[in-house]
């Protein structure tokens, strides 16, 4: 016997409602053959329970399809954006919609719960999936609005300031009390030994500090340091995360508490002017020891 069901399109009639009808179709033709289990009867008793097991996966796979799974990690977010890329080719916009939203609904929490080392990765993904986002938005995919980066980082700099924060200077000091940092002295001299090929002599990534000012307005991704937060600072994440500079010439404990510290004063200003290259500010060899 074959039992042939449709489902009109957009009945509403889930995978699993039909589950159970064709379970109880299949069970009535066994019950008919009870007393004669003939070949008959006992092929229909297979074919129902084969559509059975076939349907029972089908629906498990579309449970799977229609709840992806909520990423846990950095490296989740990166493999799922992989996958929500694929899909995209394969003109799946929906599902790859699924995934980015998924992606971006988990990533502030996740941004909140690692470590700061991984700022930086986190704000190349925050840049991809807006790309993402904008994609599928011209396909006619909905999705929940990402939050600017700004936004984030202003979440990450009020949480750390819930927390209890332990001894920061890579060099295990404080400033002492009353020992004020100079830029022009303790500062600058090694942001341009270090760093000016890249950021005084030209803006590399769309940051510049050839000058103090340049300094505190920040990256087109918005500002590198936060007066009186070097741990939010992303200038420090950077930094300390070997990010910057690159290829393996890495600031020094010693300067790097030097200018968590002065960050950790407010990050003054001792020059005459602002606006003036910091190459031009002291001519003193850069400090490697905390004053």
């Amino acid at each position: 016997m074959l039992i042939y069901l449709s489902i009109p399109e957009n009945s509403g009639e889930s995978v699993l409602s039909l589950l159970a009808r064709v379970c109880s179709l299949s069970f009535s033709v066994s019950r008919s053959a009870r007393h004669s289990w003939t070949d008959r009867g006992l092929r229909s008793l297979a074919v129902g329970t084969i559509a059975c097991l076939w349907l029972l996966g089908l629906a498990s796979g579309l449970a799977v399809a229609d709840d992806p799974v909520s990423p846990t990690s950095l490296n989740d977010v990166r493999e799922q954006i992989k996958v929500a890329g694929q899909l995209f080719k394969e003109n799946k916009f929906s599902e790859s919609a699924a995934i980015v939203d998924g992606c971006n609904g988990a990533l502030l929490d996740l941004i909140l719960r690692g470590e700061k080392k991984d700022l930086p990765e986190w704000e190349k993904i925050h840049r991809q999936l807006g790309k993402a986002a904008e994609a599928l938005s011209l396909e006619g995919a909905e999705l929940s609005p990402i939050p600017e980066w700004k936004e984030i980082i202003a979440e990450v700099r009020e949480s750390n300031a819930t927390k209890k924060k332990p001894e920061k200077s890579p060099a295990n000091t404080k400033p002492n009390v009353g020992t004020a940092l100079s830029f022009s002295k303790d500062i600058a001299p090694w942001l341009v030994e270090s760093c000016g090929r890249c950021h005084v002599d030209k803006a590399s990534g769309g940051f510049a500090m050839a000058t103090y000012e340049e300094l505190r307005k920040g990256s087109k991704a918005g500002v590198v340091l936060f007066p009186g937060d070097p741990d939010s600072s992303p200038i420090v994440t950077a930094i300390e995360g070997g990010i910057m500079p690159p290829n393996g010439n890495k600031v020094s404990p010693e300067r790097l508490g030097l200018l968590m510290d002065w960050i950790r004063q407010g990050a003054p200003f001792d020059g005459t002017d602002p606006k003036g290259s910091i190459k031009t500010l002291s001519g003193n060899t850069p400090s490697d020891k905390p004053k």
